[in-house]
């Protein structure tokens, strides 16, 4: 059936049917979105020892280069929570040009009842931008292992400028902290 066909099913209220389309084709239910939800925690959604500061029009958690930090904060899984992963990404930018960016993200799925899920961590490491003040992102997936629907979903995020692996050597900025959860 060419576009702008008049379809009698459609006039009709019934369901569209292959017969309606014509010989040689057939109807197939597509995937048109990845279906996924995406939390961005903003930095005033965190609980934090990380100073909250402005950056140009963006808010943004200071990560400083002289000591650890922490920032935490939660959301409830979805209802209709298929036990995907979850990929998380920090969104930041900083004045170093050169060296890595390290986080560890841990977090906590903890049921209705209290009962704990799943409870891991994760390292996020990135080269930061050559041009200084870029935005850059750092992305990790985490592990779905026991969550269900409706699960309260715990982060930290940590950083620690003297770790090894986080060469950079200037404050890190995060601008916000994206959940993609898929739940289909």
């Amino acid at each position: 059936m060419p576009f702008g066909t008049f379809c009698p099913a459609r006039a009709s209220g019934r369901q569209i049917s292959n017969a309606d389309i014509g010989s040689g084709a057939n109807i197939a239910k597509a995937k048109l979105a990845d279906d996924a939800v995406r939390y961005l925690l903003p930095p005033n959604a965190f609980l934090t020892d990380a100073t909250i500061a402005a950056s140009g029009v963006f808010s943004a958690l200071t990560f400083a280069n002289a000591q650890a930090k922490v920032a935490r904060s939660s959301i409830q899984l979805p209802n209709r929570w298929s036990s995907s992963d979850i990929t998380v990404k920090i969104w930041a930018l900083t004045t170093a040009t050169t060296g890595n960016a390290r986080f560890v993200v841990s977090y906590k799925s903890v049921q209705a009842d209290g009962t704990t899920a799943s409870e891991d961590s994760a390292t996020l490491l990135s080269a930061v931008p050559a041009v200084a003040s870029n935005i850059f992102a750092l992305s990790e997936t985490l592990s779905s292992a026991n969550f269900a629907d409706g699960d309260i979903l715990g982060i930290q995020v940590d950083r620690d400028p003297d770790h090894a692996d986080d060469t950079a050597d200037a404050d890190v900025l995060v601008l916000g902290i994206e959940l993609i959860v898929s739940h289909r």
